[in-house]
């Protein structure tokens, strides 16, 4: 078996083209101006590390000691090998089912303890530090995302319930001290979103029209639903969830190639992606707790959970656990508590 190499002799950096003749005594490598014969026992072979290339150690003083690098395929690797060459420890190991197994449950761990805790806390205590004109780049490029392809101008509600939801909000956003504005919409015939509302990063509120109806005109559950996206606003969520978007697109990257087309889809995902059950529960205490002290009824936001959990789509699709949410609604103001988000930074 003949193939081509080069030999670093170790004693200067110039390579010098080689033949390498396996017999089944030996390597016999041929320089262009002697020949070198080895055991196979002096030999150790690296992993493949580019295009097939392998290097061959050799270790025979006091008559040699450099380093051969050529290409092999697999049953010439093998080959060597079975006539007693070694492989290099690293290779070895790397190529052991256990030491394969080992680093899988690793690296699935890793995934795990990044995507559940690392990544949301990381996102979590950045958020709040966030310029708020970075954060109105984005909930504008959403805000338009929205109108072009998911709402219109709203047309359902009469001027009078539009003005009194517009009302009660403003009230809500004074005592919150949550600057805020609110946008009542409705839903074009082709959405993918459902009767909803969202919290954008530019600290808009859409309220759709289809999710007033389906409350019946419920202005004491419809408050809830807006205190509830205040919340989203005073804790940061909709850039938690971006920034840990982008987190985990960083990650995935590093372990699955490159994915940077993804970011140009960053509008989009700042109002589709889910919020945590984290945030859905945060978002839940600072509506009750907000209604409780400005004297109004929590339990209405019971009738939101009750109204529209059984749907695939709409407000609830990316908030789980609604029994439990509408349970937490319908103990009132049992031990609410409200407090300026500030306290909470």
């Amino acid at each position: 078996m003949n193939i081509q190499g080069t030999w670093f002799d170790g004693y200067q950096s110039k390579p010098q083209p080689a033949q390498l003749t396996f017999n089944p005594d030996g390597l016999r490598l041929s320089l262009p101006d002697r020949q070198l014969d080895f055991l196979y026992a002096a030999l150790t072979v690296s992993e493949q590390y580019r295009n097939g290339h392998y290097q061959i150690q050799v270790r025979n003083p006091p008559f040699a000691d450099g380093t051969i690098e050529c290409e092999l395929a697999p049953d010439q690797q093998q080959y060597i090998l079975a006539q007693g060459a070694k492989s290099s420890t690293r290779w070895a190991a790397w190529h052991h089912p256990n030491t394969l197994i080992t680093s899988l449950i690793a690296l699935v761990l890793v995934i795990v303890v990044a995507v559940k805790w690392l990544l949301p806390g990381l996102a979590m205590a950045a958020a709040p530090f966030i310029p708020q004109s970075f954060a109105d780049g984005i909930g504008e490029a959403a805000y338009e995302y929205l109108y072009q392809s998911e709402v219109q101008p709203a047309q359902l509600l009469s001027e009078k319930t539009k003005r009194m939801i517009e009302a009660n909000f403003d009230e809500l956003s004074r005592e919150s001290q949550e600057p805020a504005r609110l946008e009542i919409v409705s839903l074009q015939a082709s959405n993918s979103i459902g009767p909803n509302a969202l919290a954008l990063p530019n600290r808009t509120i859409l309220l759709t029209e289809e999710l007033v109806e389906q409350l019946d005109g419920d202005l004491d559950a419809v408050n809830a639903v807006l205190a509830h996206e205040l919340g989203h606003l005073a804790y940061y969520h909709s850039m938690q969830a971006l920034f840990s978007y982008m987190g985990l697109s960083a990650m995935s990257a590093v372990l699955f190639g490159d994915v940077s087309g993804a970011v140009t889809y960053l509008p989009a995902l700042a109002m589709q992606m889910d919020y945590s059950r984290t945030a859905e529960a945060e978002a839940d205490r600072f509506a009750r707790d907000l209604l409780c002290a400005m004297g109004k009824d929590p339990t209405k936001g019971a009738l939101v959970f009750n109204a529209l959990g059984e749907q695939e789509a709409g407000l609830l699709s990316s908030h789980p656990g609604s029994r439990e949410r509408s349970e937490f609604f319908e103990g009132g103001c049992v031990n609410a508590g409200y407090s300026h988000r500030a306290a909470n930074f």
